[in-house]
């Protein structure tokens, strides 16, 4: 199988890695690997108000924003839509309760006593094609760029990962069974500018508030 000049979002998902490129291309990086880089499609979120992309982009950008000291949802809410960071679509999509109940988690706690705070941090970081598949090439390098939701200081030792999904499910393992490959891109990422740091990686899922602390 043969290396593409330019890798769609498409085919790096089918090797269970959700990444998106950030906004006009532009990148603070983590990592500035030497291999020569794949250029992402811009991946595109459906602008129906009905569709679950258009929901799960609609809580993201709420997150991305988030007061962590302002419990009044609803304002915060009015407060985006009124500076055109939110869509009015997008406010009526929001889900309060799961947002004030995010706000009250221990997770959130963590978040509100976090020295240093990173939202939507974006990286590029050189992975072996034999990594993402057994058929691609052993000799080929690709760079891989993606956005991390959210990481914070917890101590001096530590870094935590934090990514938010709003996928329905019953059992909040699937999740985490789910995504466990893409964390490891997104904790790969994080080691490479903090060398000698602790990686602690957590999912919260808001579909029913849960927190899920993803193992090795």
């Amino acid at each position: 199988m043969s290396l593409p000049n330019k890798a769609s979002v498409s085919f790096l998902k089918s090797f269970d890695i959700n990444l998106a490129p950030s906004e006009g291309g532009e990148l603070s990086l983590l990592g500035s690997p030497s291999a020569k880089k794949i250029k992402l499609q811009k991946m595109e979120f459906s602008k129906n108000a009905g569709s679950g992309a258009f929901f799960g982009s609609a809580h993201h950008k709420m997150l991305q924003y988030l007061d962590y000291n302002c419990d009044d949802i609803k304002a915060q809410r009015d407060a985006l839509i009124e500076r055109g960071i939110l869509s009015p679509e997008e406010g009526k999509v929001l889900h309060i309760e799961k947002l004030l109940s995010f706000l009250k988690s221990p997770l959130a706690e963590m978040i509100k006593k976090a020295p240093c705070l990173y939202r939507e941090e974006p990286f590029v970081i050189s992975v072996s094609a034999k990594e993402l598949s057994p058929a691609l090439p052993e000799e080929e390098t690709l760079c891989v760029q993606g956005i991390i939701d959210c990481y914070f200081h917890k101590d001096e030792k530590t870094i935590v990962l934090v990514d938010y999904k709003t996928d329905r499910y019953d059992d909040p393992s699937e999740i985490a069974v789910k995504y466990q490959k893409q964390l490891y891109y997104y904790e790969k990422a994080l080691k490479t500018k903090f060398k000698d740091k602790i990686i602690e990686k957590y999912l919260y899922l808001l579909h029913k508030n849960d927190i899920i602390y993803v193992e090795e």
